[in-house]
Formats: C-alpha cells, sequence, structure tokens
C-alpha cells in the first residue's frame, strides 16, 4: 500500500516478487517467510528460525563489498529487460509494451533508437565501419525554448483517459496508467475515474444556471493523512495478508 496525497493505493510487485515489509521494496520470495520463504522450528525449542537468505550478487555490491541499491543498466542480450540492483540483489526489470532498453541513456526507449534492438545498421561493402541508423527528429512537444531536447512531468494525451504523454530526452512517450486508474490532468497523476468529469467522474448542470458541479470525491483514507489531518503522500508499506501488493498513498 502507498499513500499519495491523502488517498490509499494498492500498488502491484513485478512477477516474481512480492512485498518485504521489512525493508519496504519488492523483493524475491525466499526472503520473506509469509510469502513463500520457509521457516524450520525446532522440536526442543520454541525458536522459529528463518532461513538463511542468499548471498548478495556481484553485481550488486561496491568496492567495499557492501550490497547498494543502484540505476538501471543492461541486461545483455536481452532487449525488453533490464537489471537493477536493490539492496544487493540484482533484479531483471521489464520495459514497458513497446519499448527496449537503451543502455546509452539509461531509460526504455523506441526500438529504432537501439540499433540492437529494431534500429538497423548498415555496413559500408568497401569498409569495415558500420553506421547506426540516424535517429528521428525529436518531439516539438519535447523541446525548450531554445530548441534543445528536454525530459519533463507526465501531461494529458487529449481524447485519452487510460494513457498520458511525457517526454524523455527529446522524444515524446505514451505511458499508461494502472489498471482502475485514468489519468487526472488536474494534478498530473493517474487517478481515481470519479475524480476526472470527463473519464468517469459525472458532472450536474443546473437547469436554471450554466454552471457546471462536479462530483464530490469522496473523503480521504486515514492511513493517508498527517497527525493534522492533511491529505499526504509517502513511501510503500505492507498490504497485510497480500504478497503480490502493497499499499501506497496518491491524492
Amino acid at each position: 500500500m502507498n499513500c499519495s496525497n491523502g488517498y490509499l493505493h494498492t500498488m502491484p510487485c513485478a512477477p516474481g516478487t512480492v512485498f518485504n515489509p521489512a525493508i519496504g521494496v519488492c523483493d524475491h520470495p525466499y526472503n520473506v517467510p509469509k510469502c513463500g520463504g520457509t521457516t524450520t522450528t525446532k522440536s526442543t525449542t520454541t525458536t522459529t528460525t528463518a532461513e538463511t537468505p542468499p548471498p548478495f550478487d556481484d553485481e550488486c555490491l561496491d568496492a567495499n563489498g557492501k550490497p547498494v541499491s543502484g540505476n538501471p543498466f543492461e541486461k545483455p542480450g536481452d532487449c525488453d529487460n533490464f537489471y537493477q540492483c536493490s539492496n544487493g540483489y540484482l533484479h531483471t526489470m521489464p520495459c514497458a509494451p513497446g519499448t527496449v532498453f537503451n543502455p546509452a541513456i539509461g531509460v526504455c526507449d523506441h526500438p529504432y533508437n537501439v540499433p540492437k534492438c529494431g534500429g538497423t545498421t548498415t555496413t559500408k561493402s568497401t569498409t569495415t565501419t558500420t553506421t547506426a541508423e540516424t535517429p528521428p527528429p525529436f518531439d516539438d512537444e519535447c523541446l525548450d525554448a531554445n530548441g534543445k531536447p528536454v525530459s519533463g512531468n507526465p501531461f494529458e494525451k487529449p481524447g485519452d483517459c487510460d494513457n498520458f504523454y511525457q517526454c524523455s530526452n527529446g522524444y515524446l512517450h505514451t505511458m499508461p496508467c494502472a489498471p482502475g486508474t485514468v489519468f487526472n490532468p488536474a494534478i498530473g497523476v493517474c487517478d481515481h475515474p470519479y475524480n476526472v468529469p470527463k473519464c468517469g467522474g459525472t458532472t450536474t448542470t443546473k437547469s436554471t444556471t450554466t454552471t457546471t458541479t462536479a462530483e464530490t470525491p469522496p473523503p480521504f483514507d486515514d492511513e493517508c493523512l498527517d497527525a493534522n489531518g492533511k491529505p499526504v503522500s509517502g513511501n510503500p508499506f505492507e498490504k497485510p495478508g497480500d504478497c503480490d501488493n502493497f499499499y501506497q498513498a496518491s491524492i
């Protein structure tokens, strides 16, 4: 579970992982006794000993041998996924459908920008030089006032409730909202449909006036309020009894 601006969201872990409340991230099942990790009880005592976790992955240790977390990096020979270190363990993470991992910029990108994963290469017959395909021009929506490529915050994709636009290094990407949510351009995040009049939230027009009143949103969730009763966003936390999902608060 995760709080975001006063609302409680149930967020999924990646396939093959479960939520580990001890460290607050999705983890291997064998590290979470309640969700796949086995426990052994000694017959002569009441002590329960958790299974010894596996050693850390070499790719996820610093120069002193300490476990680290880090940025995404290439999984050799696999265009659709990438590696990322989390607390000393190496995870395989998927790119969104229709994209591939671009090791040059460390993010998922259009296939035509990655020669090994869809971008074509041309070899001259008289030399050994291989020339990568010229990338397409940047998208106008993703250039600043000086014509330089930029990255930015999500924004509305007109007429499409289930997806939104986001600029990444000068290119315009269409990104999906989680199932059951729609993009709310008023706050720039995916939200409950009832909070977005054009995408499920109903509007009522008074017959004697031209005023349109949006549906009153539900009260905030108690788990997503601070000590003063104000809505907050926060880090993921355990959804009791559910290994495959976690809570997170969001407006």
